[in-house]
Order: C-alpha cells, then sequence, then structure tokens
C-alpha cells in the first residue's frame, strides 16, 4: 500500500528543470521530485556529471520507492551564457512536450576569500553564476510558463548568509549574490502573481555537499570536523549540520500545490544558526 499523504504534495506528470543538478543538493532535489512522481531535467555545466546523476537519482527512486523513476534528462549548459540558456530551455520544453512546471535553480559558487583580495573579475564570476544564472533561467523559462498558461512554481536556492553572514570566512561576493536572489524572487513573485507562476527563495543552511568540502575538505558526516567547521558547530542550535536530503520534502512542498498560496516567500532551513 503506498503511503498515505496529501494529494496536494504530489508532483505526479509535472515536467521539472533543475539547474545544479549535479551537485548534492541538485540531486536531492531530482531524488525527491521523482519520487513524488516528477520528470526532471538535470542542468549542468558537464554532460558526463549530469547522466552520472541521473543514474544515481534512478538508482535510489528505485530502491527507496521501489518503483522506476519517470522521463529523466541530462543537458550541460552554462547557466551565465544567455544564448546557451535559451538554446537549453526550448531543448528541454520541446523533450517535455511543451511544457515546463517547475524551475529549481540549484547552480551556484561560492569564494571565501576577504572582499580587499577579491579583484572584480572574481566578483564579477560569482554574482554571473548565483544571480544571473538564476535570473536567465528564470525569464527563459518563465516565457514558456507565461505563453503555455500553465500554473508554475519557481524556487530559487539561496542560502541563509544572504541574511547572516557566516563567520569566521569571508564571503562577500557570495552573501551579496545571495540576497540578491532573495530580493530577485520577490520582484518576479509580484510581476507573476497575477499570471499562475508562484516564485520563492529556499534558504539553506550548512550542510555537507561538495561546496562546503571546496571550503573545508569535509566530503562526508563521517570525517573529522575541520577546525572550522567545529566554530560552525557551535553557533548552531540543532548542533549538527544538515544531509542535503533533509531539505527534500521543503522542495516538494514549494513546489508542488501544498503551497499554492505561497508567494515571495524565503524559505530558511538552518538547524536555527541564524537565530543565534
Amino acid at each position: 500500500m503506498a503511503p498515505k499523504t496529501l494529494s496536494i504534495f504530489s508532483l505526479e506528470g509535472k515536467n521539472c528543470v533543475v539547474t545544479g543538478g549535479a551537485g548534492g543538493l541538485g540531486r536531492e532535489c531530482m531524488t525527491a521530485f521523482a519520487l513524488s512522481g516528477a520528470n526532471c531535467a538535470c542542468v549542468d555545466l558537464n554532460q558526463e556529471a549530469c547522466e552520472e546523476a541521473i543514474r544515481d537519482v534512478r538508482g535510489r527512486v528505485l530502491s527507496e520507492g521501489g518503483f522506476e523513476a519517470g522521463d529523466l534528462h541530462a543537458y550541460a549548459c552554462n547557466a551565465t551564457d544567455e544564448t546557451a540558456v535559451e538554446s537549453v530551455v526550448t531543448h528541454i520544453a520541446r523533450d517535455f512536450g511543451g511544457r515546463i512546471d517547475v524551475l529549481v535553480t540549484c547552480a551556484g559558487i561560492c569564494v571565501d576569500k576577504g572582499a580587499e583580495d577579491v579583484d572584480h573579475a572574481t566578483w564579477q564570476k560569482v554574482l554571473a553564476v548565483n544571480l544571473d544564472g538564476t535570473y536567465l533561467f528564470a525569464r527563459s523559462v518563465g516565457k514558456h510558463m507565461l505563453a503555455a498558461g500553465t500554473p508554475g512554481s519557481m524556487v530559487f536556492v539561496s542560502s541563509a548568509a544572504a541574511a547572516h553572514p557566516p563567520r569566521p570566512q569571508a564571503q562577500a561576493s557570495y552573501n551579496a549574490s545571495k540576497a540578491a536572489v532573495n530580493a530577485l524572487a520577490v520582484s518576479l513573485a509580484t510581476e507573476w502573481a497575477d499570471r499562475k507562476i508562484r516564485v520563492n527563495s529556499f534558504s539553506p543552511g550548512f550542510m555537507v555537499t561538495p561546496l562546503m568540502a571546496s571550503q573545508t575538505g569535509k566530503t562526508s558526516h563521517d570525517e573529522p570536523l575541520t577546525e572550522r567547521q567545529q566554530e560552525w558547530l557551535t553557533q548552531i542550535p540543532m548542533g549538527r549540520f544538515a544531509n542535503p536530503e533533509e531539505h527534500r520534502g521543503t522542495l516538494v512542498w514549494m513546489a508542488s500545490n501544498a503551497s499554492s498560496y505561497l508567494m515571495g516567500a524565503n524559505i530558511i532551513s538552518d538547524g536555527g544558526w541564524t537565530h543565534w
């Protein structure tokens, strides 16, 4: 017997685009969506990484759900390239029967360096990936949703760091870019609300992903904590880092009709970190 839950959480038959899909949170998002009945387009810089992520997701859906995942397709795309984004979204829409229902923007980078040591080119790169990439995909997917006249949901992955800069590391470019992502979500939400497109942002706190590994070298919960990670833990009321899969439910809720009146909101999931 299938588990009992509200049907409005279902993504059955929905076509979902996940940028940064080959990364830690992106994979969990696709896994959650596929377990909820969705078809997914995995978008990332590297085609092979996308294909490997899809194999991983298929395996987890079969193992956890006991059924075969729906349509999962891989697409290589540089989120900062306007022409490439327009092309890949057109390709995705064609592959999924002309309809895109959900967009989740997980693609992002972080530079862990003091502001005085960040040159303008690096600053621009961080904003290009985190902010421009979000905008370009939102604009392109939004045009398809508006043309189809069907309800859509967009979830921009931001960060709790947008409102509460973490310490001890310095990462002004990342923090500023994510704050801008939140503002973009609110702006598009107010523009598109009366045309059936919901736009919200999701702000996770510290979690064990490749992004954390790039800052500390830690790649799993089983490895010893670094000195920096120990300091981070003292700042989190729950006293631990999140596993990316703990965000599955939040992402499904935000993408599905279960959050049908959620518009322009920023949902923070950080173990209480921003409250200390």
